[in-house]
């Protein structure tokens, strides 16, 4: 269970910190010119144009049914999803679920809580 976990959690740095290097041109109108990469973890399936032109994107797929990502591989956009490990935000439908796995306050973040990722549950 822990080396699983800290390949999520090297996998999760990876995306991130290559996220964090890339320039973010999530402001260019322009979907005729071909972008990289980009992280859109605040929008939903109504806004997949801001998605036009991205080879490679991150979203949150609770937001996106399959439909909608299937549509994103039609048109040649790799698709990853945000997952987050160690926490657990409170306004996802899972969260009364694990809930009693919280171990305290994410600081700075009101809606997350940390959670003991060693639990089989």
């Amino acid at each position: 269970m822990r080396t699983f976990s800290n390949l999520f959690i090297i996998l999760l740095l990876t995306i991130f910190t290559t996220a964090c290097a890339t320039k973010n041109m999530s402001e260019n109108k322009d979907t005729s010119v071909s972008k990289d990469y980009g992280v859109f973890l605040s929008i939903n399936a109504f806004e997949t144009e801001k998605l036009d032109g991205y080879k490679t994107v991150v979203i949150d797929a609770q937001y996106f049914s399959k439909q909608d990502i299937q549509t994103l591989h039609n048109n040649e956009t790799t698709v990853y999803t945000y997952l987050n490990i160690g926490s657990i935000e409170n306004f996802r439908d899972y969260y009364p679920e694990y809930e009693d796995l919280t171990l305290g306050d994410y600081e700075n973040w009101e809606e997350e809580k940390w959670i003991d990722v060693s639990d089989a549950k």
